[in-house]
């Protein structure tokens, strides 16, 4: 159920262009807010990173060290109105984007979350993710699937 105010996001979302549109959706896609990995994320879109200029003009977004929603309800609205299809593609780019060597664990959860169907190397990625946090002393990894469920 979405609320007035996510509505509210969303038709101010829904007027931007469609690339600004989605370069919104890689960034409430990774919780981290890092401009690099967004860049790159992009990149792997064929997206201009520049296309953000428009929500950053909005209101919506803040560039500076970090990638911020101006409001935390403007994440979850741009995420949960996106198509299934789409956050698969997300999530397929920030795991392309993201350096398997520095940071194996965020690439195997958004690899895990752009799969459509059993992955061999995907799955061997999660295992090995759950080896380093039961090395770790965690009782499990970061779970792969938003709010618990398959995207």
């Amino acid at each position: 159920m979405q609320t007035r105010i996510e509505a509210s996001f969303r038709r101010r979302v829904d007027q931007l262009p469609e690339a600004t549109q989605q370069l919104l959706l890689l960034a409430a896609a990774e919780p981290t807010g890092e401009p690099g990995l967004l860049s790159r994320s992009a990149a792997e879109l064929e997206v201009d990173i520049h296309a953000l200029g428009p929500a950053v003009e909005a209101g919506l977004l803040e560039l500076d060290a970090r990638v911020t929603f101006r409001h935390p309800l403007l994440r979850s609205a741009i995420y949960r109105a996106a198509s299934a299809e789409a956050r698969r593609a997300a999530h397929r780019a920030l795991g392309a984007a993201t350096d398997g060597a520095a940071d194996p664990d965020r690439r195997a959860s958004h690899l895990a979350r752009a799969a459509v169907a059993f992955d061999e190397d995907v799955a061997g990625e999660l295992e090995r993710s759950a080896g380093r946090a039961q090395s770790r002393g965690e009782s499990r990894p970061p779970p792969p699937f938003s709010s618990g469920r398959l995207l």
